[in-house]
């Protein structure tokens, strides 16, 4: 289906002066800090096609944004004209071939400046690629939901009635009795100003850039209320609301991106606190968990529960899960866990949670937890063909007796149909498994959560931060095998200290690190410039370290090519942790049948097939070994073939991690830490061979480790045999 261009243009400007790219370079900096010229080049001829040649002469990459982990770019663009091309004439054709480029070159966004043959002029566009964009949500949808969610959240917070706000709200009330509001004007204010705003899907901004705009009206509209208030400009709420309320999280790291650049667009020089802006999935990842909010919009994806195959065992403790749920299933229900006590949420999404059996979960959760609002806003004509074409909207306070209501006669809810579901639905069958390996997997998932309710994650015990290990984007030329780098190092005493020990996922073991078998060649951003002084990067390279120089050379092509390099192709990515790798720390395999992790205390480098977990407490060590903390991870990470399952970060953060306050719980503790030091040495000095038994010395102490454990959480002996039995 094609969009309208226009839908796709987040901001247009025009300017007479004289373009230029140093300008529109620090233009770009500004929406997107990492932007950089490193792979700047000018393109004309074969490049434009014949259609176009009458309109463009050529077209430039000045600079380029690329994701924190590679996972989307953002290009800044200049268009010259061909001679005797108008700028105004051109600029829909410039657009057009401006949005095919960033479909061939998988750019997400793009800051374009179209300049004239003899300048005088340009006109810039912030445009998004039409693959980020997707379906586009009509305009009143966005405001209607907005509009209600702030109401809902005022009618709460300030005890004014729905009249009144409608009235307040409604551009059609033009005479309304404004009597409460003039008399709650400055509550009003006060719970708009404290308003925490999150949008838990959010895509690229459409959602928070219209929240932000009807909160910062809402709240100059109170300005003849609040005669004494100086310098309160709608532009001055939209900064407030933008620095202080808005929170927003979403699956892909562009759209993160892209949703920070568009605020700074609306509002130049709007400081946006990274913490409030995260990247990952608000389902799994703990994203804002310790954060309460006030209003909850967002229009989640739609992802049926085939698809979901690696999150559906993260999943299992949501009240919406079933064998098929669709994700926005999970979505609705975790932004009504994630409210305030006066808090409301409006969720756009299909209607089919009526009638289809994925759908029956979410119907449960109803049950116990009644929708304030359901509107069956039937299907937009704007968005025809679309698959999220019917759609319904939720909106959510605290939990209400009654039966949910509708705010309009002619927005009645229906009840779903029992036995109404779609033709892939009625195929869905449920497994059926004997009666007692039903009964043990039930026990062992409340096990699971009551772990979890009663213990702090990881993330938030108190111990070190959890990182990936590096990902160097072409180890065939940064990874040297033993016999490699000791050559290297002997030949080339300034390259040795380049070369560091290396470990992959595999190198990994339970309590210890084997001897080294690779070793990484360790440059990354910056490090050139910084040695060089900013001369000429390879001829000191080729000077200082002739032997790594040659080596690297063969891979010239390839290392140039990797979208996550350094300055230059022989340096590593940028990385923001590398000095944790220096330190001790805790190492663990991603991809593993059970928890291996292992201390560090000589400084080694990890590849991305592992976590880094910041220190080396042993007892972090004994409780990650133990049988305890491998059961649920087990229970909540992604199953893979031949009984591996995948221990992400995110996975690793959720564990939880006991923290002692009984004196017989400290004493626990205190024995686990020295179990966990002596576990180490005994594997260290006695390693287990590949097959066969550890020694009878480690599998006694090693028991021992898991007696504390259970002890240090309080298992009865049904819930330690469910452990041993899983």
């Amino acid at each position: 289906m094609m969009q309208n261009c226009d839908a796709l243009v987040i901001k247009r400007e025009s300017s007479e002066e004289t373009f230029s790219p140093e300008r529109f370079s620090a233009r770009m900096s500004e929406l997107f800090p990492k932007a950089s010229a490193a792979e700047a080049w000018i393109r004309s001829g074969m490049h434009i096609p014949a259609v176009l040649k009458d309109t463009i002469s050529s077209y430039r990459l000045i600079s380029r944004h690329r994701t924190a982990e590679g996972h989307g770019k953002a290009d800044c663009l200049q268009i010259k004209l061909a001679p005797g091309a108008e700028l105004l004439r051109s600029e829909k054709k410039c657009l057009n071939f401006i949005l095919s480029y960033m479909k061939k070159e998988s750019a997400d966004a793009a800051l374009l400046a179209i300049v004239p043959a003899g300048g005088g002029g340009s006109i810039s566009l912030f445009a998004l690629s039409p693959a980020r964009r997707g379906v586009v949500i009509p305009q009143e949808i966005l405001e209607m939901m907005t509009v209600e969610g702030i109401k809902n959240y005022l009618m709460k917070a300030c005890r004014i009635s729905p009249a009144a706000l409608g009235g307040y709200f409604s551009d059609d009330a033009i005479l309304f009795d404004d009597t409460p509001i003039a008399k709650a004007a400055k509550e009003i204010d006060a719970a708009l100003d404290a308003m925490l705003f999150c949008d838990i899907a959010s895509g690229c901004g459409e959602i928070a850039v219209t929240a932000a705009k009807k909160v910062a009206a809402a709240r100059a509209g109170l300005n003849k209320y609040l005669p004494q208030r100086q310098n309160s400009d709608e532009d001055f709420f939209l900064r407030r609301f933008i620095e202080s309320s808005l929170f927003a999280t979403d699956c892909s790291e562009a759209a993160v991106d892209i949703l920070k650049a568009r605020l700074k667009a609306l509002c130049p020089g709007a400081k946006l606190p990274e913490e409030r802006f995260a990247w990952g999935s608000v389902l799994v990842d703990g994203i804002f968990d310790d954060v309460k909010f006030d209003l909850i919009i967002s229009n989640p994806p739609h992802l049926r529960g085939g698809q979901l195959s690696t999150l559906k065992p993260l999943l299992f403790g949501y009240s919406s899960s079933r064998f098929n749920s669709d994700v926005y299933c999970y979505y609705v229900e975790k932004s009504y866990s994630m409210l305030s006590g006066r808090g409301s949420s409006a969720m756009l999404v299909s209607d089919k949670w009526m009638k289809t059996k994925y759908g029956e979960g979410l119907r449960d959760f109803f049950t116990f937890h009644k929708p304030y609002v359901i509107m069956d806003l039937g299907r937009p004509k704007e968005l025809k063909g679309a698959a999220t074409a019917l759609s319904a909207i939720f909106f959510f306070r605290e939990p209400q007796s009654g039966a949910a209501k509708s705010v309009d006669a002619s927005l009645e809810l229906k009840a779903p149909p029992a036995s109404l579901f779609d033709e892939e639905e009625a195929q869905d069958k449920e497994e059926r498994g004997r009666p007692a390996a039903r009964i043990l997997e039930n026990t062992a998932q409340q096990l699971v959560q009551k772990l979890m309710e009663e213990n702090a994650p990881l993330s938030r015990s108190g111990f070190g931060r959890v990182y990936r290990g590096i990902l160097t984007g072409l180890n065939e030329a940064f990874v040297l095998d033993a016999e490699k780098a000791r050559e290297i190092s002997e030949r080339e005493p300034a390259s040795a200290e380049l070369i560091v020990p290396f470990y992959s996922g595999r190198d990994v073991k339970r309590y210890y690190l084997p001897q080294e078998k690779r070793y990484l060649i360790f440059m990354p951003k910056g490090f050139t410039d910084g040695m060089s002084g900013f001369s000429d990067g390879y001829v000191w390279l080729a000077k200082n370290h002739p032997l790594l120089a040659t080596h690297l050379a063969r891979y010239e092509a390839k290392a140039a090519a990797r979208r996550d390099r350094g300055d230059y192709w022989w340096e590593l990515r940028p990385c923001g942790y590398y000095d944790v790798f220096r330190n001790k720390k805790i190492i663990l395999p991603i991809i593993c049948r059970n928890i291996s992790a292992a201390a560090d205390r000589r400084g080694v480098y990890a590849n991305d097939k592992c976590c880094v977990i910041e220190g080396g407490d042993p007892f972090l060590i004994a409780l990650l070994n133990s049988s305890l903390l491998d059961f649920v991870f087990r229970m909540i990470s992604p199953a893979l073939l031949n009984d591996y399952c995948e221990l992400r970060p995110s996975i690793l953060e959720k564990l939880p991690i006991a923290t002692p306050k009984s004196a017989k719980a400290k004493e626990a503790a205190s024995r686990i830490a020295e179990m966990g030091e002596k576990l180490s040495a005994l594997y260290e000095e006695n390693p287990p061979a590949k097959y066969g038994s550890p020694p009878e010395e480690i599998r006694n102490a090693e028991r021992e480790a898991n007696r504390l454990v259970y002890s240090l959480y309080g298992l009865t002996p049904k819930e330690i045999a469910v452990v041993e039995n899983n």
